[in-house]
């Protein structure tokens, strides 16, 4: 078993992963992996967040949370083969060992936090600056920064019959108005 920390992580709090042997004297691995950057991303401004149902007033409580739901996910894939957190068994042992209401982290993404603070989401039109002109386009993906198309005849051509450039753009540097 080996931990470690994910700055690309952005959508989950935390993860299991599984390799299997490929000899036969050789062992399965199991890896638990933590996004440091929802961590690090949350708990600002004094602001809880609940993780798997219960509320967590900083980084290291949300931290135990996290790891709390891993390690269950492990003892059930141990014991049983293969581990979901919507099935009955992850969902009794959560409750009964930590007291978890919930079997989702729930730790708000760049995504989410864009929506709530800013009024932008995937779809949504936004301006911005680049090489000291203003742009204009359309939201396309929320990551730790917001991928935007802008139309233009010599991008790449896309799906809606549209050519667009790509432009990744931190989500600080967006407006809703030129």
């Amino acid at each position: 078993l080996s931990f470690r920390l994910s700055e690309r992580m952005t959508s989950s709090g935390g993860k299991l992963a599984r390799s299997r042997a490929r000899r036969k004297w050789e062992s399965e691995r199991f890896e638990i992996v933590i996004s440091s950057h929802l961590l690090f991303f949350n708990f600002t401004e004094g602001r809880s967040e609940i993780v798997n149902g219960v509320e967590c007033r900083d980084r290291l409580d949300a931290l135990l949370r996290i790891m709390e739901h891993e390690a269950l996910h492990l003892a059930e894939t141990l014991l049983r083969g293969k581990s979901s957190c919507r099935g009955p068994w992850f969902r009794s042992a959560s409750a009964r060992l930590f007291g978890h209401s919930e079997t989702a982290h729930r730790l708000p993404t760049m995504r989410l936090a864009a929506r709530r603070d800013l009024g932008i989401a995937v779809g949504s039109p936004v301006f911005f600056k680049s090489g000291g002109q203003m742009l204009s386009g359309r939201v396309n993906r929320i990551t730790k920064r917001a991928t935007v198309l802008v139309k233009d005849p010599l991008g790449a051509l896309y799906s809606d019959g549209i050519r667009y450039i790509k432009y990744y753009v931190r989500l600080e540097n967006l407006s809703k108005e030129p």
